[in-house]
């Protein structure tokens, strides 16, 4: 991998060459972090034009992200810490950090970022800072700023084997001495590599909507940046937008069964078992739609939003206090229709409608004195939904509906946190500090339309994770550290469709549909 180089941007860089995150919450040189640390800068994401996710992973050793074929979305691993894909609830154990705002959800992987002006992947447990859902380690996503200076860009391009045409613009630059704005959005249109070769079947289904597993991206980012001189406090605000569309296919459209026993398929309207460019993706009969008014008019289709707004201030108290808040609010939302086949016959038939939103606000007194010792102390509030509405049939001679659910799991999550640093020479420091979580979770839904009755609707958890690390610079060019950190993920509810015990049906069982949390320890060094 290419060596990163920090942006020329105002607030960026610490010295000539110098690569500047803010692993630790604060502005510090890359070779002086005590953490393993990958960050790719804005050239780099250029010179590759990673716009996704799953195209930021490649460049990143041990991070692997990739869109899961149902309604999780996807799975993020690193260093082979993830968390599975078969509850669309389930929060990462790798979590993604947008422009300060923690997001927990596979779902958002699939979505484009666009304009990014430097990626961090921190590897580990990172609980003291980050919180839960780290403990596998954060994906830190920091958006470009304003600069000093008028920018404006256009660029389009076409891309042969997908048929992908784009176009991505940006405007930035001073409004005033003290105000300045960036703008960012991208436009883009594909037909798709993969061709449907499925085929209309009398008595079983129309044939495909779409030839090809087609998308259709856009992307929109407002950045304002004030930065009164005298001391003052800075205001930094973003707001972004991102959709994706694909018309015709669903979440499974470009999938393929590769390898049947005997080279040959078990099911009926059948592939060919090679890995290629086709695949099979039809529309779903009305005798299967008629099962539940989600499944509509069985055409395959899938739409994913998302919405991110921050507003960080920073607020120097004299010389040596800075008072930091960070206040988010996201949603991401994902609606589908899916055969769930993989082949010319649709065996089954699923719909997905999630809506996931929360607000948070973290706020941070950090100290830069003189003297051996410094500290940083904070606390984080958050209050999120995560609502899905699903259906899941099947049609092997007679259509059965399987399951039609709705949930809405409730989050209100409270932690404080602190970190001291003491200089035992001026070589050698050592960090100790943790974070203490509370986090209560609720879960109230329906089953085919009837309040569900389940065992412990209602869940607490609570988390200690400690972090202590001592730190060698014998130069201003080499760091050598030990560290041990520990981390956790949420608990929840599982929230697939199933037949669940409800006020209009009491001759089912009360189910436990809540799990506990996942806890990390682990310790290293580096160089």
């Amino acid at each position: 991998m290419p060596p990163a180089h920090a942006q020329n941007t105002e607030g960026s860089t610490l010295g000539s060459g110098d690569i500047i995150v803010t692993a630790r919450k604060r502005d510090e040189r890359l070779l002086d972090v005590p953490v393993a640390v990958s960050a790719l800068s804005q050239e780099q994401l250029s010179r590759y034009s990673n716009v996704t996710l799953s195209s930021i992973s490649q460049l990143v050793p041990q991070l692997v992200i990739a869109e899961s074929q149902n309604q999780v979305g996807g799975s993020i691993n690193l260093r082979g810490i993830g968390s599975g894909i078969s509850n669309p609830s389930t929060e990462t154990a790798v979590t993604l950090n947008m422009d300060g705002v923690p997001i927990s959800y596979g779902n958002a992987i699939r979505l484009g970022q666009i304009d990014l002006g430097r990626v961090e992947v921190l590897k580990g447990p990172q609980a003291l800072f980050y919180g839960k859902n780290s403990p596998g380690g954060i994906i830190s996503l920091v958006s470009q700023d304003p600069g000093r200076d008028l920018e404006m860009k256009l660029r389009t391009g076409y891309e042969f084997n997908a048929d992908q045409r784009y176009v991505e613009g940006v405007v930035s630059g001073p409004v005033t001495d003290k105000l300045g704005a960036r703008i960012v959005a991208y436009y883009s249109k594909e037909d798709g590599w993969f061709r449907n070769v499925a085929v209309p079947i009398p008595n079983v289904t129309p044939g495909p909507a779409a030839k090809t597993y087609n998308a259709e991206d856009i992307f929109v980012r407002g950045t304002l940046n004030y930065n009164p001189a005298g001391g003052g406090a800075i205001f930094k605000g973003k707001v972004a937008y991102g959709q994706r569309t694909r018309d015709g296919v669903g979440p499974t459209g470009g999938s393929q069964i590769v390898f049947c026993p005997g080279g040959v398929s078990r099911l009926s309207g059948a592939i060919d078992c090679k890995l290629n460019r086709n695949f099979y993706s039809v529309i779903i009969p009305q005798r299967v739609t008629a099962l539940d008014p989600t499944l509509e008019d069985g055409v395959p289709f899938v739409k994913s939003t998302q919405f991110l707004s921050s507003l960080a201030i920073d607020q120097e108290i004299g010389s040596d206090f800075t008072l930091s808040s960070v206040t988010g609010y996201y949603r991401l939302g994902e609606k589908s229709v899916d055969p769930f086949t993989f082949s010319n016959v649709p065996y089954f038939a699923a719909s997905n409608d999630i809506v996931a939103d929360g607000f948070s606000q973290e706020l941070r007194l950090a100290t830069d004195f003189d003297g051996p010792v410094n500290f940083l102390a904070g606390g984080f509030y958050q209050d999120a939904h995560f609502k899905i509405r699903q259906a899941f049939g099947v049609d092997f001679g007679a259509p059965f509906l399987v399951g039609s659910t709705y949930y809405d799991v409730h989050t209100r999550a409270t932690s404080v946190f602190g970190q001291t640093r003491y200089k035992l020479l001026d070589d050698l420091e050592l960090a100790g500090g943790g974070r203490y979580s509370w986090e209560r979770k609720s879960l109230t839904g329906t089953s085919f339309g009837s309040t569900i009755d389940v065992l412990s609707p209602k869940r607490n958890y609570h988390d200690f994770s400690p972090e202590i690390t001592l730190t060698y610079r014998p130069n201003t060019n080499l760091t050598l550290y030990t560290a041990y950190r520990e981390g956790f993920t949420s608990g929840g509810f599982n929230t697939v469709p199933a037949t669940l015990r409800s006020a209009a049906n009491q001759t089912l069982p009360r189910t436990d549909l809540s799990y506990g949390q996942m806890t990390a320890r682990g310790g290293g060094g580096g160089a």
